[in-house]
């Protein structure tokens, strides 16, 4: 797709990858800025506005993922695409991607200046689509309300901007089971969107007990969670789960799973 005129933030301590990335977007007539400090890059991420930003985990005084975290709770910046840099690809930086809603991954490798250009267009086109989305599109189940359920705030937001992104602004959170049970006899829902691991109900619990309720019991109820085992994926489906979508999810293939449901 074509970048230029786009702008995008790289925070990087090493000046060699930095310029690797800076490079290989400049030659596609990408606007780049590029800080060594978090502290600073957040002042100018706010007032620049960038489409996207690229990040190492370890920057300094705080981390990547905690940069990631801060952004994705400003309701003006949560929806830019934030892509991590590290040389660790493990399953324990997949999980803290997840948990503050990072969104691409790019390997520290010999590739790095690609992989930055192709992501980069990936992010962008699928932030492009995102705008294009229709608004005000219904529920065609039972309600036009979505119940969005998980004990971590960012991951709520998460979720949330994605489905304003596809045209739902009816939208009603909760952190846990329990509190979705009561909700229930207050509003009728079109879907709930729930993780499995919560505090006083888990995801699974509350699965079991939408489908007990005479009122509740064809509700679609959509599961994201790093349960990912055959076991679990059977236990959710044993439970009444319409889908599992495992973290951390891309963007793209949750927004095909919801609008199966919309």
């Amino acid at each position: 797709m074509p970048l230029r005129g786009r702008k995008v933030f790289v925070i990087e301590h090493s000046v060699f990858i930095s310029s690797q990335i800076k490079g290989v977007l400049e030659n596609a007539g990408v606007e780049v800025k590029s800080s060594q400090s978090p502290g600073k890059a957040l002042l100018e991420i706010v007032h620049w506005h960038p489409d996207a930003i690229i990040s190492s985990v370890d920057i300094g005084e705080i981390t990547g993922f905690d940069l990631c975290l801060i952004l994705k709770m400003m309701p003006d910046h949560a929806g830019i695409p934030f892509i991590i840099l590290s040389s660790n690809e493990s399953e324990q930086i997949r999980s803290q991607m997840a948990s503050v809603g990072a969104d691409y991954y790019i390997p520290k490798d010999s590739r790095i200046a690609i992989n930055a250009y192709n992501t980069i267009c990936d992010a962008l086109h699928e932030a492009d689509s995102s705008a294009l989305a229709v608004p005000g599109k219904s529920i065609k189940h039972r309600g036009d309300h979505v119940l969005v359920v998980d004990d971590s705030a960012v991951m709520r937001r998460i979720i949330c901007n994605i489905l304003a992104s596809l045209g739902v602004t009816k939208i009603v959170q909760a952190e846990h089971g329990e509190d979705v049970l009561k909700r229930l006899d207050e509003q009728v829902y079109g879907m709930v969107l729930t993780d499995w691991n919560m505090p006083i109900m888990n995801g699974l619990e509350l699965t079991q007990a939408i489908r007990r309720r005479a009122d509740t019991h064809k509700l679609p109820v959509i599961m994201i969670t790093t349960e990912g085992a055959e076991s679990e994926r059977k236990a959710a489906e044993a439970a009444g789960v319409n889908e599992l979508i495992p973290k951390p999810f891309a963007r793209d293939h949750f927004r095909q799973v919801l609008q199966t449901f919309l």
